[in-house]
């Protein structure tokens, strides 16, 4: 019996997205930040790449991990370059791919901005959406 070349890849197809989509699944529930390469330089706060995304939508509880893709030591640190640390949260200095967690859980909703220490124009913003009273969350649907 022979296989057709088309049903062969279609195959191949569905046995690779089986072993891969559970994963890649997974993935899209993190809320994840990146500090992209190049972050160090002042020209990321031209067009607010300083962390991607710049401004991160979660809900109360959920929680964020910060990742430093960048080759340049960073900080995640809560408040603004203007009024300083503000206590909210910090992570310690990261480090070539070093991860910075943080769940929000006693946090209202409203907009929470943060800065890197060692380079002020890198700015982001965590916006924690208002809790309604929906029997639906909007991660089921995949609305973020």
């Amino acid at each position: 019996m022979k296989i057709s070349e088309k049903m062969y890849c279609t195959f191949l197809f569905f046995v690779i997205s089986s072993v891969a989509m559970p994963e890649i699944i997974a993935e899209e529930e993190e809320n994840k930040v990146i500090v992209p390469y190049g972050a160090y330089s002042p020209v990321c706060a031209k067009t607010s790449n300083c962390y991607v995304p710049n401004n991160i939508v979660i809900d109360k509880g959920d929680k964020i991990i910060w990742i430093n893709g960048d080759y340049a030591p960073h900080t995640v640190t809560s408040g603004n370059l203007w009024s300083g640390k503000d206590g909210l949260f910090e992570s310690k200095i990261l480090n070539h791919n070093d991860r910075f967690e943080f769940t929000f859980s006693d946090f209202k909703s409203g907009i929470y901005p943060y800065y890197c220490i060692m380079h002020p124009w890198m700015k982001g913003l965590v916006s924690i959406a208002e809790q309604h009273n929906f029997m639906v969350s909007s991660k089921s649907h995949g609305f973020r």
